[in-house]
């Protein structure tokens, strides 16, 4: 089931209906079905019983609709307080319909009949911000968007993962927010959807190189059709392009594109391409967004995730680097299907330290699967 959370005056009610109608699924609304149980409007039971009786009869038709999990649910904003909803959204794609707090009283205007609003509205929207942002799979940011835009970009973020099957996601947060690791089968070609929303973006640079240029087509072709003017450099195969004369020539390609501190810069490739990319983003403009779809398993497991970027000197290795977080990660594992053996057993024996490390259940799965990593099954390497 998708499940729209978000602040009163987020349009969750009429996207969820339009939404609903686009992708030919049933529409639920959790204040609708509360008002119908009770046999009152919900200001009507809030005066007559009071928070507490709405509140019960919330979790209880919410939960279900989520057992029958068919369909699309809007929850009324307050319904995440309950600790019994948030868990049963893990089973679902919960979809923030993020609103500002001033673009939610506008919209709402200064005849609004919301119970919640009679004290402190804005103390509600702070209290409530981290429940949503807990919860979610995908956020949209609503302010300058239409409904019919929103439903656009949720059937972008939504429809495309249901249609191709289960896509693994991991928070990481980070000292400055949070992005996500991405894993599943054909990511890449719509790489454009998997994207955090990144205002003022116009541009976006995907670094890769020319043995990698038939797998860069999917994320370039993606960015292109969202609207981003994209663009792509080839740098030499290998570890020497960790070097301050290719960041040089990445730079005056940058330079010469136009680019500004709010577009984006793609790395498609192993290692080397993702620690090349992010330090090129990290340092162009005192920092341009990176995201990176990585192609060999050590780069999905290791490179691509950390923020640590770099480049070589002849003194050694990494030695000229910075922390730069990805705003986004995007690991298809269709894209390990022609490794060599020996590259899946580079990147198996990171995924084993970190077993020894820090999760020894990893270690059986690895043993127990070893001809089928062997062999590059995409479903074991999923997992």
């Amino acid at each position: 089931m998708i499940v729209l959370v978000g602040f009163m005056g987020a349009g969750k009610s009429t996207v969820g209906r339009l939404f609903a109608d686009a992708v030919r699924l049933p529409f639920a609304d959790s204040d609708e079905m509360v008002a119908a149980r009770a046999g009152r409007s919900i200001p009507e039971i809030f005066s007559e019983s009071g928070e507490g009786l709405f509140r019960l009869l919330e979790r209880d038709v919410i939960g279900e609709a989520l057992e029958r999990g068919e369909g699309v649910l809007a929850l009324g904003g307050g319904a995440l307080a309950d600790p019994g909803t948030r868990a049963a959204l893990a089973r679902h794609t919960a979809v923030y319909l993020k609103v500002s707090f001033r673009e939610a009283m506008a919209r709402m205007g200064a005849g609004r009949d919301r119970p919640m609003l009679a004290t402190d509205p804005e103390g509600l929207y702070r209290n409530r911000e981290d429940l949503y942002e807990a919860v979610a799979d995908r956020t949209v940011d609503t302010d300058i968007l239409t409904p019919e835009e929103v439903v656009e970009r949720l059937i972008n973020l939504v429809v495309i993962d249901l249609a191709k099957g289960e896509v693994d996601r991991v928070a990481v947060d980070t000292a400055g927010g949070r992005y996500e690791v991405q894993v599943g089968r054909g990511l890449k070609d719509d790489l454009a959807a998997r994207l955090p929303e990144l205002p003022g973006a116009e541009k976006a640079f995907v670094v890769t190189h020319p043995n990698l240029a038939a797998l860069a087509e999917g994320p370039l072709r993606s960015l292109d059709e969202a609207g981003f003017e994209a663009d792509v450099a080839f740098v030499p195969e290998g570890e020497g392009s960790k070097a301050l004369d290719v960041a040089g020539a990445l730079y005056d390609w940058l330079a010469r594109s136009g680019a500004h501190r709010a577009d984006l810069v793609v790395g498609v490739g192993g290692g080397v391409v993702c620690d090349l990319t992010g330090f090129v983003a990290s340092t162009y403009a005192r920092g341009l967004a990176v995201a990176y779809v990585p192609t060999s398993l050590l780069a999905q497991v290791d490179a691509a995730i950390g923020g640590k970027t770099g480049v070589n000197l002849p003194q050694g290795k990494n030695l000229v680097g910075t922390f730069h977080q990805p705003c986004a990660v995007v690991c298809d594992v269709d894209v390990l299907a022609g490794l060599p053996e020996a590259e899946l057993r580079s990147g198996m024996a990171e995924v084993a330290k970190y077993g020894f490390i820090a999760d020894p259940t990893l270690l059986p799965l690895i043993e127990e699967n070893a001809p089928s990593i062997s062999a590059g099954d995409p479903d074991i390497l999923q997992e």
